[in-house]
């Protein structure tokens, strides 16, 4: 059954869309899960497009943070999206991939402010251990110097893409509650007990 018209399938596309769109929307950042060996690891991300047609949410990473070797080793992932005012959760089971299109990826990297491109400048690995020695994050890098060499070649964009929505509002008396199933361009929903 495809029902994009059903409302809480199009309040769900509102919220992730404003959620890439507005730095305010609480579902600008989301916690990410991914499975690395055999421990879930989760952590916070910042949703930074939303690619509606594809059901394809965009976040930024550096290209050696532990997440990019759990995606390449298993591509089954999850996000958790809550919005504290309006008591909105979002549980989105997703199929995790590296972007390779070098066009798309500067196209991404160009709307990067400069003062956070100096993320991608260390000279170890995110979540390496420092053992006494003072490094110094930025590795040296002034912001004037940034010239999309040091920095951008660890920028990394993971595309998600949408298998499953479980949408639960508890907002309203009744709570409501649904399951948004997504396969290719069929949508299938059914409501669920709350």
């Amino acid at each position: 059954m495809i029902k994009r018209h059903h409302p809480l399938y199009l309040e769900t596309i509102n919220l992730l869309v404003n959620g890439a769109s507005s730095r305010t929307s609480e579902f600008h950042q989301f916690v990410f899960s991914s499975l690395n060996v055999d421990q879930v690891q989760s952590r916070y991300v910042v949703l930074r497009n939303f690619i509606e047609e594809d059901h394809n949410l965009i976040f930024f990473t550096d290209k050696r943070s532990p997440k990019v070797n759990a995606i390449l080793k298993n591509s089954r992932t999850e996000c958790l999206f809550y919005d504290n005012v309006k008591k909105i959760q979002l549980r989105i089971k997703t199929q995790s991939y590296i972007l390779h299109d070098k066009k798309k990826i500067s196209e991404y990297w160009g709307k990067v402010p400069l003062v956070s491109r100096q993320s991608y400048s260390t000279q170890l690995p995110p979540s390496t251990v420092i053992k006494g020695e003072k490094i110094d994050p930025s590795n040296g890098l002034s912001l004037e110097e940034d010239r999309n060499e040091k920095s951008f070649c660890n920028f990394c964009v993971i595309e998600n893409y949408i298998k499953e929505i479980d949408f639960l509002s508890l907002n309203s008396s009744p709570h409501k509650r649904i399951s948004i199933t997504i396969d290719n361009t069929k949508i299938i929903i059914q409501d669920l007990i709350p």
